[in-house]
């Protein structure tokens, strides 16, 4: 089982099950940041932690490379 989210990641995430299922791709880092209103290093750094906690992998030398795994 994953570790649990923070409220911030929870949400994050969401935006991303919520983007990939608009536009059949991941949202880039710039987008994310973008639509939480933070610079593209917090939007790296929360990726991180959801790629730790197991909800995502990230594909970084990958455009748009986030794959949801747990959700």
């Amino acid at each position: 089982m994953s570790e649990p989210l923070t409220k911030r990641q929870k949400q994050i995430f969401d935006f991303l099950v919520v983007y990939q299922t608009k536009w059949g791709v991941a949202p880039t880092l710039r987008e994310i940041a973008d639509s939480f209103k933070f610079k593209s290093a917090t939007a790296q750094y929360m990726i991180g932690q959801l790629t730790v906690k197991g909800y995502i992998k990230n594909y970084p030398k990958k455009a748009r490379g986030l794959e949801i795994i747990n959700g």
